[in-house]
């Protein structure tokens, strides 16, 4: 089933290249948009210790545990990528010489969605959604089996209910780090477009909406 499903997929794709080509464009992008999205809660977050940092704290410290883990496990499962297994898989995004499972980007992704969900709802949901799109792009490019992205999935939990009990011990290094982020911060608000961009939550949205846009204009493009 797990390699009825990829091949399946797979075959899609290489039956239309330009879906292959978005595929790809969104692997490129969803990456540095989930650290940008993980970062955004502590630039726009109260001074010392508040939920929004807490949620940026602990999803990359979940991220961080998460990785560790499946270092571990890949070393007592060395499964071999797809197309490595399986000549007829097309990679679209490249070959890894790294094992298949887990996934190390779903893996990362969701532990920072999951960890930040548990501080902070409103940030988490984002990043949520924006692991869910890493996830996709993984199996688009035929870089995962299926049950690859879910193992990423299920380390990601582990990992954030683990920072989550052990959020006490976190707490000291998030007031430790704020004391010169309130700093820096405090001299960026002295630009007008800085603070209002740090503090007017409307003008942030559109921005995202308009990054979005521009994605999906580039996007159309690739695809004619």
């Amino acid at each position: 089933m797990d390699h009825a499903l990829l091949h399946a997929l797979n075959a899609v794709l290489v039956a239309h290249p330009l879906l292959a080509d978005a595929a790809l464009l969104l692997g490129t992008w969803i990456v540095p948009l989930v650290v940008a999205a993980a970062v955004i809660p502590w630039l726009v977050g109260g001074p010392g210790v508040d939920a929004r940092r807490l949620a940026t704290a602990a999803g990359l410290a979940a991220a961080a545990l998460a990785m560790a883990g499946n270092q571990v496990i890949s070393h007592l499962w060395e499964r071999p990528r797809p197309s490595v297994a399986d000549p007829t898989i097309v990679a679209f995004a490249g070959v890894s010489p790294d094992p298949s499972f887990p996934s190390d980007h779903v893996a990362a992704a969701f532990a920072i969605a999951f960890g930040a969900l548990l501080d902070h709802r409103r940030s988490g949901r984002v990043l949520l959604a924006l692991a869910v799109l890493v996830a996709a792009s993984r199996l688009l490019v035929g870089a995962h089996y299926p049950t690859d992205v879910l193992g990423g999935v299920a380390v990601a939990g582990a990992a954030a209910l683990a920072v989550r009990a052990a959020e006490s011990a976190l707490r000291p290094i998030v007031a430790l780090v704020a004391r010169p982020s309130d700093h820096v911060l405090a001299a960026a608000r002295r630009v007008r477009p800085v603070a209002a961009l740090l503090d007017d939550e409307r003008l942030r949205v559109r921005l995202v909406l308009l990054v979005g846009a521009a994605i999906g204009l580039r996007l159309a493009v690739a695809m004619h």
